[in-house]
């Protein structure tokens, strides 16, 4: 049954007198073609007397869940349906997150920007390899800005607009700007990452239960300083030095020579931060690298007192935001030592139950902070990227592809604050998985060191 050729029998006049009278005062009908011109208002069309009959008929045909010749079962696959924006100086305003830049070629340059509020990202993206209904990050920056890309891989071009999840889809308004460049900027072909310990990273308070702890364990942290800082800072080599996927970062010990140019630094602090200490310490801001300190309190022989969400790392200040296509060349992260162990005799942590563990845990988490330096966001995976670490930390992991994750927190309420020291972290997030949105690390590097501004 087709809406449309009914409808048009029932105005056509001779079958019906007045029944174009009666099409004027009728709102727009989702999925009927009717021409604009039709709904335009007169006197005498605002007397709905003779058009009851006619209404009526209309209401009974989209009752009856005919097929309307202008929908398709399908959703719109903007990474294959939509056409590319095209290049203007001029704005165009958007309202979709993913908006089509066409196909590029390898040496090509384009100068992008998004312009608008509540935006928190801007991503390249390239048509994926494997799906044609999503796209790898390709590169990255911030909003309200000019950001060039060198193209390095030929392929079909995408932006993705980062809105504030929080907004509803009818809130998210932009304009974009997609030009030319000829700038012949280039990135930095690799990136330095300074570590650094602070003093007393282990043992003042570090690992030392100030609560119940006793002089005879803090002496014992001392003394595995230097093993436990060795073992950190080879497992990070391993993570980013090693064979057979070398990236592009380097890992530097404080105490070898620096760096000639900018870099980032990740810094193991003795502090054991808490989500209500960030809070107050933040203005109410709550860093996305939030987690239990313990997988669950049976496995762990803890009792609910003990699972106060802790937080593990950050990028500073304040739980920035990853990196987005490594914009920023001298950014810092910190790793609170002081997090990984409880407070009380009845609170001890499991994961510092070995000296093995405690490399394991820590060089894991800065890991993660140096994959936020470079861009890289959350991924559902058991992986570095991995938000939730208490499921990996006595294991040894890599970077992997996944689909990213956007869960940043919200602050508190007074009436939540309970909840939220006995674990209750689902207040905390509302964490959404963008299947459109691929994170591959291989190409991601690739990608961003060798010619992505």
């Amino acid at each position: 049954m087709n809406k449309g050729n009914l409808i048009s029998g029932l105005l056509d006049s001779k079958a019906r007198p007045g029944a174009n009278r009666c099409l004027r005062v009728l709102p727009p009908l989702p999925g009927l073609s009717i021409p604009r011109a039709m709904y335009r208002l007169t006197p005498r069309a605002m007397d709905l007397r003779p058009c009851r009959g006619f209404v009526m008929s209309v209401l009974i045909l989209l009752a009856t869940g005919c097929p309307s010749p202008t929908t398709s079962d399908k959703p719109t696959n903007p990474f294959r349906d939509l056409p590319a924006i095209g290049f203007s100086a001029s704005p165009k305003d958007v309202t979709e997150d993913i908006v089509p830049l066409g196909e590029l070629a390898a040496g090509d340059e384009i100068v992008v920007e998004v312009i608008g509020q509540r935006i928190e990202a801007v991503l390249l993206l390239a048509g994926d390899s494997e799906f044609d209904n999503a796209g790898r990050i390709a590169g990255g920056g911030s909003p309200n800005r000019s950001l060039v890309f060198r193209i390095v891989e030929a392929a079909r071009y995408f932006v993705y607009i980062q809105f504030d999840p929080r907004l509803a889809t009818f809130q998210r308004r932009a304009q974009i700007v997609v030009t030319r460049g000829d700038s012949e900027a280039q990135p930095p072909p690799r990136q330095s990452v300074i570590i650094r310990f602070a003093d007393g990273w282990l043992s003042e308070p570090g690992l030392w239960d100030e609560e119940d702890g006793t002089g005879d364990e803090q002496a014992l942290l001392e003394d595995i300083t230097e093993v436990v800082r060795a073992g950190i800072m080879e497992r990070l080599g391993a993570i980013f030095d090693g064979a057979p996927d070398k990236t592009p970062i380097d890992i530097v010990d404080e105490r070898d020579p620096l760096p000639s140019g900018l870099y980032s630094t990740v810094t193991f602090s003795p502090r054991r931060v808490t989500v209500l200490d960030h809070q107050r310490e933040c203005t109410g801001q709550l860093p996305p690298d939030i987690a239990l300190p313990t997988v669950s309190s049976s496995m762990a022989g803890l009792s609910d007192e003990c699972r106060a969400p802790v937080v593990f790392g950050e990028v500073l200040e304040c739980g920035g935001r990853p990196d987005a296509g490594n914009r920023v060349l001298d950014d810092e992260a910190v790793v609170y030592v002081g997090s990984f162990q409880g407070r009380g005799e009845n609170c001890r942590f499991a994961v510092i139950n070995s000296v093995n563990n405690v490399i394991l845990a820590l060089a894991r988490t800065a890991a993660h902070e140096i994959g936020h330096l470079v861009g890289l966001y959350h991924v559902p995976l058991t992986d570095i990227m991995e938000r939730a670490p208490t499921l990996s930390f006595q294991r040894e992991l890599d970077f992997n592809r996944g689909q990213i994750v956007l869960d940043r927190g919200r602050p508190l309420q007074t009436s939540e604050v309970d909840n939220v020291i006995n674990g209750g972290l689902e207040v905390l997030f509302e964490p959404v998985v963008l299947t459109t949105i691929i994170q591959d690390p291989e190409f991601y590097f690739r990608i961003i060191f060798s010619g992505t501004r």
